[in-house]
């Protein structure tokens, strides 16, 4: 009865990591309450949020690919060999996950904060305006300094 609950435990935990990191590659995990990454950085905004979750999507997979493995050998082994399976399969996943979640961490801090006004500009270029959302603006734009503004010359 415990082997069962135990595989039970680790089978549903992995389908849940597979499920996460499988909506995050594929971008289509939305920011909610209770899945993916949520630091500050990562729900910011929604791009910083699906990107954060892109980043750490390998992680997740590869902990619930763990996860499925450490389940199917609790059944297939007895005593010290299934408390090791148990055990190293855990630990792995939990260290995959922390290591894919710091990355995803990471490159949410690198998104860039979305633009004031809901606009489309550059939002690291503080008097750029050269761009709005319809793409014209009514005064001349600022001098660009930013290298990386789309609208410098």
């Amino acid at each position: 009865m415990v082997v069962l609950t135990l595989s039970a435990v680790l089978f549903a935990l992995a389908a849940a990591l597979l499920g996460i990191g499988a909506a995050g590659l594929r971008g289509s995990l939305a920011p909610n309450r209770w899945a993916g990454v949520r630091t500050p950085a990562a729900m910011a905004s929604d791009a910083a949020f699906r990107l954060a979750n892109r980043a750490a999507a390998p992680g997740m997979l590869a902990a619930g690919t763990l996860l499925t493995a450490g389940g199917v050998a609790t059944s297939g082994f007895d005593g010290v060999l299934r408390v090791l399976a148990v055990g190293m399969s855990a630990l792995g996943a939990l260290g995959l996950v922390l290591a894919g979640g710091a990355l995803g961490a990471a490159a949410a801090e690198r998104t860039p904060a979305p633009s004031p006004r809901g606009s489309t500009r550059c939002a690291t270029c503080p008097g750029c305006d050269s761009l709005d959302t319809a793409g014209v603006t009514a005064r001349a734009p600022a001098p660009v300094t930013n290298p990386s503004c789309p609208a410098r010359p």
